[in-house]
């Protein structure tokens, strides 16, 4: 007759014990696909620049920009003379921005936030430091300062301006 004490360490067969271990392995990674599908969840897109013409396109959306004036002035004919790339811009929805700047690539970041009121407020911008010819590091000099020194960005049809005070400082546009 079997013994009926219960108080005495409990023998579970090696069948048992693979099977509750297959268990709590099954929910250990049934919880880590949800916290992963959880981490993964798109973020709330920042709303659309207040600068933006009712119905544009958000600046997030647009892809990379060339870089049509500096300054008040066209670059096509500057960047063909000097030997440089077109300066670029890219934005991304959490802010990051980045891009071709004449002769280096560069990146940095902007408020998400502030965008979405139609400002612009960079952080520190870093770039590569290859050399170039002489006008080609000159107008990137000039891009990258007009990016640091614009307070505002208002996009308009295939125009996305970048402004300090009243000066537009940088003109891109859509492709």
């Amino acid at each position: 007759m079997p013994s009926t004490d219960t108080t005495g360490p409990r023998r579970t067969s090696p069948r048992a014990r693979r099977a509750a271990l297959k268990a709590v392995a099954g929910l250990a990674a049934g919880l880590g696909v949800m916290i992963v599908a959880g981490c993964a969840a798109p973020s709330p897109r920042p709303p659309e620049p207040g600068g933006a013409v009712p119905g544009a396109p958000a600046l997030w959306d647009m892809g990379e920009l060339p870089l049509a004036e500096l300054n008040g002035a066209p670059v096509a004919d500057r960047v063909a003379r000097v030997g440089a790339r077109t300066p670029t811009l890219r934005v991304e929805a959490d802010g990051r921005f980045s891009g071709q700047s004449g002769v280096n690539r560069y990146a940095g970041r902007a408020d998400a936030e502030a965008l979405g009121r139609g400002a612009w407020s960079p952080g520190p911008i870093a770039s590569t430091r290859m050399a170039g010819p002489p006008g080609a590091n000159d107008l990137e000099v000039e891009f990258l300062a007009a990016l640091e020194r614009a307070g505002t960005v208002r996009i308009d049809g295939r125009r996305v301006t970048l402004r300090a005070g009243s000066a537009d400082v940088a003109v891109f546009l859509r492709p």
